[in-house]
C-alpha cells in the first residue's frame, strides 16, 4: 500500500459451493471483508478480492497503482501471479527480504521492516528521499503487517545534506527560482516549471526556440 500502503490480495481456495475464510465459512456471491483492507467474494469457491479499501473507507480499484488519500499513497495491484501479491520467488530460500514498492518484508517474520529510499538504503522510520528529490515519511506499525509512506513534498538537496533539515524542504506544488530556471515541487518530486531566456524572458517547460547564434534551445 509511494503516505504508502501495498495492498497485497489472496486468492483462497476453499470447499465445493462455498469459501471458508480463516475458520468461517460465506457461500457462493457472498461479499465481506477481509484483513480490514479489502472487499472480496466468493466465486467459485474461491475468494477473490473486489477492490481495496483505505484507511479512510475509500474502495480503491483493483489495478490501482497509486492513489492518493490524506497524504498516504496506497496501491492495488496483482502481480499476475494468483498466490500471494508477493513478488514471484520473493522469498526463495535464498535471501532474508525482498523489496517491493519501497517497502522491505522480512522472510522469515512476514512482516514489513523497513522502507528504500533511492540509493537502495534502508529507513526503518522518519524521512527518506525518493527519485527526483520525492520527500517522503517511512511509518511502520508496531505489528510488522501494516505500513506508509507518506508524502511530505519535496527535498531540494544533495545526497550528502541531512535529509531532516528543513531549510531544504520544499512544499508540494512551490515554484521557486534556481539559476536560470524556475522549478516545481510536482506529484513526482522536482521539475523544470520555467526557463529563463536572454533578457529575462521566460517560457515554459517543453517549450522550444531559435537563440541569437540560430541554435535551438529546449526547456526541459
Amino acid at each position: 500500500m509511494t503516505g504508502a500502503l501495498l495492498l497485497c490480495y489472496l486468492v483462497i481456495v476453499g470447499a465445493a459451493a462455498e469459501c471458508v475464510d480463516r475458520g468461517d465459512r460465506f457461500p457462493e456471491n457472498a461479499i465481506w471483508i477481509r484483513n480490514e483492507y479489502f472487499n472480496v467474494t466468493c466465486k467459485d469457491s474461491q475468494i477473490k478480492v473486489l477492490n481495496c479499501i483505505s484507511d479512510f473507507g475509500t474502495k480503491i480499484p483493483l489495478q490501482t497503482e497509486s492513489f492518493w488519500e490524506n497524504s498516504i499513497e496506497y496501491s492495488c495491484v496483482d502481480d499476475g501471479n494468483e498466490s500471494s501479491g508477493e513478488e514471484p520467488n520473493a522469498c526463495d530460500g535464498q535471501r532474508d527480504e525482498y523489496s517491493s514498492n519501497h517497502f522491505v518484508v522480512s522472510c522469515a517474520t512476514k512482516k514489513i521492516v523497513a522502507c528504500v529510499d533511492k540509493n537502495n538504503d534502508l529507513v526503518k522510520e522518519g524521512l527518506f528521499v525518493l527519485e527526483n528529490g520525492q520527500l517522503k515519511l517511512c511509518y511502520i506499525y508496531k505489528s510488522g503487517k501494516r505500513a506508509r509512506i507518506e508524502n511530505k513534498g519535496c527535498f531540494n538537496g544533495t545526497d550528502y545534506d541531512d535529509v531532516t533539515d528543513e531549510s531544504l524542504h520544499v512544499k508540494k506544488y512551490a515554484i521557486w527560482r534556481q539559476g536560470v530556471f524556475d522549478l516545481r515541487c510536482g506529484d513526482q518530486g522536482i521539475h523544470v516549471y520555467r526557463c529563463y531566456k536572454d533578457k529575462g524572458q521566460s517560457v515554459h517547460a517543453g517549450s522550444a526556440w531559435i537563440d541569437a547564434n540560430g541554435d535551438m534551445q529546449v526547456c526541459t
